[in-house]
C-alpha cells in the first residue's frame, strides 16, 4: 500500500484530542447547570405563588370586612350590598362566622360563598358564578384548592387558609414544595409556627417530619 494512503488512513481513524473532549465535556456541565438552574427557579417561584395567592386572599378578606363591616361569605346582605351577578340566594346567614370547612364541597356553605362575595366586590380575581368548587377556589400553583375556615385548623388561630383535597379534588401539595414552603415563610416545622401541614384525606393532624414522597394540605393563619 502506498505510504501516502496508509497515512492518511490512520489519520482517519484516530479519536477526539483531549483539548476536544474538554470543551465537549465544559459545554455539557453547562447545559446541565442551566438544567438545575431552571429547576430551582421554577420551584421558588412555585413557593412564592402559594404565599401571594394566600396574601392576595387574605387582603381582599380584610377589605371586604372594612368596607362592609361583616365578613365575606357571612354577609347576608351581600346581594343588595354588592348587586349583581349576586342573588339572594347568594347571601349568608350573618351570624359573625363564616360557616363551613375549607375543603368543604358544598356550594352553598359560606366558605364557598366567601369566594362569590370577594369576585362579586372585585377584591379577588374569580368567577363569582362558577358552580363548583374546583372552578371557584383559588388553586396553588400545581392545582391545589385553596379553602377558607373560620375554626381553628391543626392548632392555627382562625381565620384559616388551606391548600388541599377535598371530595371533588384529590390534588394535595407535594411534600418538596410544602417543606420548601415551611422553610422559606416559617419554621421549616410541619406541626409548629405559622405554616403547618395536614395529613389528607382527614386533615386533621400534622405530621412530625416532611416526607418529600408524601403530600400534604397545607394551611396558614391570616
Amino acid at each position: 500500500m502506498c505510504p501516502n494512503v496508509l497515512s492518511r488512513n490512520v489519520a482517519a481513524q484516530q479519536g477526539f484530542t483531549l483539548v476536544e473532549i474538554a470543551i465537549v465535556l465544559v459545554i455539557i456541565g453547562l447545559l446541565l447547570g442551566g438544567v438545575l438552574k431552571g429547576q430551582e427557579l421554577i420551584k421558588n417561584a412555585q413557593v412564592k405563588n402559594y404565599k401571594n395567592t394566600v396574601d392576595a386572599l387574605a387582603t381582599g378578606y380584610f377589605s371586604y370586612l372594612d368596607r362592609y363591616k361583616i365578613q365575606p361569605g357571612d354577609d347576608n346582605m351581600a346581594s343588595t350590598r354588592i348587586g349583581p351577578p349576586l342573588t339572594g340566594a347568594h347571601n349568608g346567614n350573618g351570624n359573625g362566622t363564616v360557616d363551613g370547612n375549607w375543603n368543604t364541597t358544598t356550594m352553598t356553605d359560606e366558605s364557598i360563598l366567601i369566594f362569590r362575595h370577594l369576585y362579586a366586590a372585585n377584591l379577588l380575581k374569580g368567577n363569582a358564578l362558577a358552580t363548583t368548587p374546583a372552578a371557584i377556589k383559588p388553586k396553588g400553583p400545581k392545582g391545589e384548592l385553596l379553602g377558607f375556615s373560620s375554626a381553628s385548623v391543626v392548632g392555627l388561630v382562625a381565620p384559616v387558609l388551606c391548600y388541599g383535597s377535598d371530595a371533588s379534588n384529590v390534588v394535595n401539595v407535594a411534600g418538596e414544595l410544602a417543606q420548601l414552603v415551611d422553610i422559606t415563610f416559617d419554621d421549616g416545622v410541619p406541626n409548629t409556627g405559622t405554616w403547618r401541614a395536614t395529613i389528607p384525606p382527614a386533615h386533621a393532624t400534622s405530621p412530625t417530619a416532611y416526607v418529600k414522597t408524601n403530600s400534604y394540605g397545607l394551611c396558614t393563619s391570616i
